[in-house]
């Protein structure tokens, strides 16, 4: 296990990078957003998941949330509007001026965490938002917690909060197992029958309807140059224990996802644009990534047949996340 620092950003705040290992893998995580920057397979050259050169890299980048934890909501809320035991809340919106994204420019995937806990295959990261930030009512704390073991990465994320709030954690890893300049020659198999379609604004319509045709991956198939960014259902409600949601591979290598979240969001990246500076030397443009964010349904405070986001005092929020590598 190491920390190192790795870079200051535009407000001037010190970030530093975690590395850690175990298991048959290793990876590395940044303080700022809480990002995912690395995670590798032992005798494999290459990372799994895209990473960027530096912190201005991530800033300029930061809407993408290119490995970070997304929240205190997640994915989109339509014109940034909710309300909460009869009270109306505006959230910033940061979307064409219409939407709220993964909590505004300012949300967790954007901000400095804390490191409050390490060790050599482990690390607790932890931050604070205060009431009223980008719009949200009531303080709340947030921690997640990487581990390395048996082959996987787990990933808990929690919360509490000090008055009723929204909250939706999601993990934005960008996955490419290959190290192809595109994703389009991975196969992937997704463990959901039915998706929340979207209106013009990119927020769910309400109904649920199957995933089908070039949005069906209920067989492993090609991901090919089908264009997705939608919510996936895995179940009508958060689980006890991770679930298996998906399978992906590519270049030798498999992924399993396992999770307790209600929802999968598939994102093939075709907003990757323009290209990033990557860790590995070469620009990530479109499509060189593919995400599988375990979530909420998105939009879900505006559709009260979804899975609940609000979290009130005395609760803890918790989503398990489990990703397990094997080479083929």
């Amino acid at each position: 296990m190491s920390v190192r620092p790795f870079g200051v950003t535009a407000k001037g705040e010190r970030v530093e990078e975690v590395r850690i290992a175990g298991g048959g893998l290793s990876a590395a995580f940044l303080t700022w957003g809480c990002v995912t920057r690395e995670i590798r397979l032992d005798g494999l050259g290459r990372s799994l998941v895209l990473g960027l050169a530096d912190i201005g890299e991530y800033e300029r980048h930061g809407q993408q949330h290119v490995g970070a934890i997304a929240g205190r909501c997640a994915n989109r809320i339509a014109g940034g509007r909710f309300v909460i035991d009869g009270v109306e809340y505006q959230a910033a919106r940061n979307v064409g001026g219409m939407t709220t994204l993964h909590g505004g420019d300012g949300g967790f995937g954007r901000s400095l965490w804390r490191l409050v806990d390490h060790g050599a295959d482990h690390a607790r990261f932890a931050i604070r938002h205060e009431d009223g930030e980008e719009g949200f009512p009531g303080a709340i704390e947030a921690e997640c917690a990487y581990r390395l073991a048996e082959g996987g990465l787990n990933i808990e994320l929690t919360a509490r909060a000090e008055a009723p709030t929204l909250c939706n954690l999601a993990q934005h890893n960008y996955y490419n197992l290959s190290g192809a300049a595109r994703i389009d020659e991975h196969e992937l198999w997704l463990a959901a029958e039915t998706l929340t379609p979207l209106g013009p604004e990119m927020t769910p319509t309400g109904v649920v309807e199957p995933a089908e045709g070039g949005r069906d991956f209920r067989l492993k198939r090609r991901v090919g140059a089908a264009r997705i960014d939608v919510n996936y259902i895995l179940a009508e409600a958060p689980r006890a224990a991770p679930v298996l949601a998906a399978r992906l591979s590519a270049g030798g290598v498999e992924m399993a996802l396992e999770t307790t979240a209600p929802g999968l969001q598939l994102y093939t990246a075709d907003g990757l644009d323009p290209p990033a500076g990557g860790a590995e030397g070469r620009p990530l443009g479109r499509r060189a990534g593919l995400c599988l964010e375990p979530q909420l349904w998105p939009d879900a405070p505006r559709h009260a047949h979804f899975p609940g986001a609000i979290l009130r005092p005395g609760e803890v929020w918790r989503q398990l996340t489990r990703l397990r590598f094997s080479a083929r």
